[in-house]
């Protein structure tokens, strides 16, 4: 079964824009961003600072914030991560009681950056993805040469236990009729004649 991802819903005020992603797409966007800081010029530290200081993401469902500084520990995979960002790069939320998939990350104006613009852009390559890059697929066991042949012999099997029922009672297994058992009570003469001898 395949999971077609929803778009991603942007919003935009004076002082920061917003995004609204699937937890799927969340790492994704983290790391164009960061992508986009480094072709910028900005080295390591300045992109730590503007990660850290600059974002921040916050749970459609339930309101769990997450900070700027955790959002940079979930994209540099750095240090132990908090069980909150373990269940997010599960594909969970934050709080285990919630069931939301999505999160609004926010990106407060930055003196140098254009988040319009990259949330644009990260939306268009997105879009140009191919449907099976943005599809969650379930993978399904294949059936080998193996199972098949245990599937035979278990209905061999299956079928020589039938057979040898019908053949030895003429029913089969299951189907036999349930017996009625009729409790007779002597009748009291015959009882006493039975104490006399």
């Amino acid at each position: 079964m395949d999971v077609v991802q929803a778009a991603p819903l942007t919003t935009r005020n004076s002082s920061m824009d917003a995004i609204r992603l699937h937890l799927e797409r969340l790492q994704p966007f983290l790391r164009y961003c960061d992508e986009v800081l480094t072709a910028n010029g900005q080295s390591d530290a300045e992109r730590a600072e503007t990660i850290t200081h600059y974002t921040g993401a916050r749970c459609c469902g339930c309101g769990l914030i997450v900070t700027g500084a955790e959002l940079e520990t979930f994209v540099t995979q750095q240090g132990s991560p908090s069980e909150k960002l373990t269940r997010i790069r599960q594909g969970y939320c934050g709080r285990s009681t919630c069931n939301s998939y999505f999160y609004e990350v926010t990106l407060q104006q930055h003196p140098t950056l254009d988040w319009p613009k990259l949330i644009a852009s990260f939306q268009a390559q997105e879009a140009a993805a191919t449907p099976e890059k943005r599809r969650i697929r379930i993978q399904r066991p294949e059936l080998t040469a193996k199972h098949w042949m245990l599937a035979g012999a278990l209905f061999l099997v299956i079928g020589l236990w039938i057979g040898r029922n019908w053949w030895i009672s003429g029913k089969l297994p299951g189907m036999s009729p349930r017996y009625r058992f009729h409790t007779v009570v002597p009748s009291p003469s015959l009882t006493n004649a039975t104490d006399r001898r």
